[in-house]
């Protein structure tokens, strides 16, 4: 019943209101620009020094830095930025965004990170940032040997959205949907710290995979000349509508303002009765034509289906997460009908129900082993390189 009367209210507030847009420079903003908020600690992450290591011990090839990247906003309204890992002797380039959930109700946001700063950083770099695609020790590792941007998730809007001082009914104060106007921020600083780079891959997990969709004009504008690779892992936008529920992309597009982050040229993107989102897969592949891109997924991605299960029967219906036959067969369809047919989507398609594989080396009941995934006689880490190399597509699994 809550998540139905969540649903009505928002239904409610799209028809009155529609998206309000990001609020940037109105009457209520602070010195900076940036929307006010009641915590006066807010922008204590700023301050931080961009020229300090991480790890101030380890050598310059390995040592994670700092970038507080100026205007940017975590959910409560705290500034953030970028770590960097640099190669001295590498002109690649992986970007990723990092995952973790979405906040529309006070359920969902109570276990959605709502800051990042440098204090998180250096916690991540002997932890999260360190397996994977970040494991730099392990030959197996396609890029072991690149540089690397990583960009944090603390906006709960899967890095889509421009809207700040947000309401969501149980959860204390404004919530600053901000993730595309801080990649909007974060793209020139990132190409700024990597110039001369002859290759890029733009690469996200769960939440930032749905977001890197969109955030891929934005970063490529930032290095042309170069037909950057994107790995989208745990996120997929599929076409099927008893899967991914046009009314539950409208909700989301109000709650969140997501319409900027979508380009203008992707009309059927937006349409009318919220459906269309998985079209900017297509527009990505009409626009870069010479770029190759890849898609990973579990067949019955438990994550997924939970959060898509508002969705269900038209947004009528309350169920814990939809069916996993409902998934298995949109994700599907989108593989064979929907991406093969470009000639530059790439997917890996693996049995069971985790949920990420790029940064986790592990495999637990939850995630899906970076190093150790092989599906019809195929490495995970090998259909990877294939994307980095610019090969020829190809789709892994049932």
């Amino acid at each position: 019943m809550k998540k139905l009367l969540f649903l009505l209210t928002l239904i409610a507030m799209a028809l009155m209101f529609g998206p309000t847009g990001c609020g940037c420079g109105d009457d209520d903003d602070d010195d900076n620009g940036n929307p006010s908020i009641d915590d006066d600690d807010a922008d204590d992450d700023a301050d931080d020094d961009a020229d300090d290591d991480v790890n101030d011990d380890a050598d310059d090839d390995i040592a994670w830095e700092w970038i507080p990247v100026e205007g940017s906003m975590c959910r409560d309204g705290s500034a953030t930025g970028v770590a960097i890992r640099r190669k001295t002797d590498s002109d690649k380039l992986v970007i990723f965004m990092q995952d973790g959930g979405a906040c529309y109700s006070e359920s969902s946001c109570g276990s959605n990170r709502s800051s990042y700063g440098e204090s998180d950083m250096i916690e991540y770099a002997s932890g999260f940032l360190s397996g994977g695609i970040f494991d730099d020790t392990n030959a197996a590792n396609p890029v072991a040997d690149w540089n690397v941007a990583f960009i944090p998730y603390c906006t709960g809007d899967v890095h889509l959205g421009s809207q700040a001082n947000a309401t969501v009914s149980g959860v204390e104060g404004f919530q600053q949907y901000m993730g595309h106007e801080n990649i909007k921020l974060m793209a020139p600083v990132i190409a700024g710290e990597f110039t001369g780079m002859t290759q890029a891959a733009l690469m996200g997990t769960s939440a930032g995979s749905f977001g890197s969709y969109m955030a891929y004009p934005v970063i490529a504008d930032e290095f042309p000349g170069i037909d950057m690779a994107l790995v989208a892992d745990s996120g997929p936008y599929v076409d099927d509508d008893t899967a991914l529920a046009p009314c539950y992309q409208l909700l989301l597009r109000f709650q969140w303002n997501v319409d900027p982050a979508i380009p203008d040229e992707c009309a059927d993107c937006t349409q009318a009765d919220g459906d269309g989102i998985s079209n900017m897969l297509l527009w990505l592949a009409e626009t870069y034509p010479d770029a190759y891109f890849g898609l990973f997924s579990s067949v019955e991605d438990a994550t997924i289906r939970e959060y898509w299960s508002l969705g269900y029967q038209d947004c009528t219906e309350e169920i814990d997460m939809i069916p996993a036959e409902d998934f298995t067969n949109g994700l599907i369809d989108m593989r064979d009908n929907f991406l093969m047919p470009t000639g530059q989507w790439s997917t890996y398609f693996i049995g069971g129900d985790t949920h990420g594989i790029l940064p986790y080396d592990e495999t637990d009941e939850d995630h899906a082993s970076f190093y150790n995934t092989t599906a019809d006689d195929t490495a995970f880490t090998d259909w990877l390189a294939n994307i980095l190399d610019g090969g020829a597509p190809l789709n892994v699994g049932p």
